[in-house]
């Protein structure tokens, strides 16, 4: 029988680990139940990405976001901010 000496340190990091990646688990699932049928704004959706409101509205008639209108206003689900999204970054890596 091996015995195996961990420091209080050591235990805490790995508890720390663990938990971290629970998390994460939780909240990956949570963002694909939950949020993609989130609709947001034009404001909304330029706070989450830094950019003004005006590049959402340039990506939206390029074809770059789906957006949909509801009366005067458009929206956009959140599922496809993520995928445009996703896109884009896939793109970018290819290009190396």
């Amino acid at each position: 029988m091996e015995v195996i000496l961990l420091t209080e340190e050591k235990i805490k990091s790995i508890l720390n680990d663990v938990l971290i990646e629970r998390n994460n688990s939780l909240l990956q699932r949570f963002k694909k139940e939950v949020l993609p049928d989130r609709k947001i704004s034009v404001d909304e959706a330029a706070e989450q990405l830094g950019v003004i409101p005006l590049t959402i509205r340039n990506w939206l008639t390029r074809g770059f976001i789906k957006g949909h209108t509801l009366g005067r206003r458009i929206y956009i689900l959140q599922s496809e901010l993520d995928k445009a999204l996703q896109e884009v970054k896939s793109l970018k890596y290819k290009r190396k």
